[in-house]
């Protein structure tokens, strides 16, 4: 990943799981992780949340909506917008492998959800 701050490289983790409420997510793919963000494929990230994204291919970002809550991530942009308010993300939505994945524990952390990391077992716990 190249942005006008740094670099960053996406190295898929086979290892790496995903808990949501102590239950086990699988994805259609490993994550993948960059800069110590889990990278995982955006539509299921959202489905956790609530919130129904679809991929906007012409204007290369993810819309993502629930209720009067809208998101929408440029991919390869470190600005998303949050209700129209822009924020800053540390490390932009990309694209592996035809494959649009997000970094779940910021998304997490956007929705005011707990995000904790388990080194020794290379998991990461999110509580809805």
């Amino acid at each position: 990943i190249t942005t006008d701050k740094e670099d960053y490289y996406l190295i898929e983790d086979p290892l790496r799981t995903v808990y949501v409420n102590n239950d086990k997510v699988t994805f259609s793919r490993n994550p993948v992780i960059a800069k110590d963000y889990t990278f995982v494929p955006y539509k299921l990230t959202f489905l956790i949340f609530g919130l129904n994204a679809e991929w906007d291919k012409g204007n290369n970002k993810i819309i993502a909506i629930k209720d009067e809550q809208r998101l929408e991530i440029e991919i390869g942009s470190n600005i998303a917008y949050y209700n129209n308010k822009e924020i800053e993300m540390e490390v932009p939505a990309q694209v592996m492998d035809s494959e649009v994945i997000v970094p779940i524990e910021w998304i997490s952390k956007l929705f005011n959800k707990t995000v904790d990391k388990e080194i020794g077992t290379n998991s990461v716990y999110i509580t809805l």
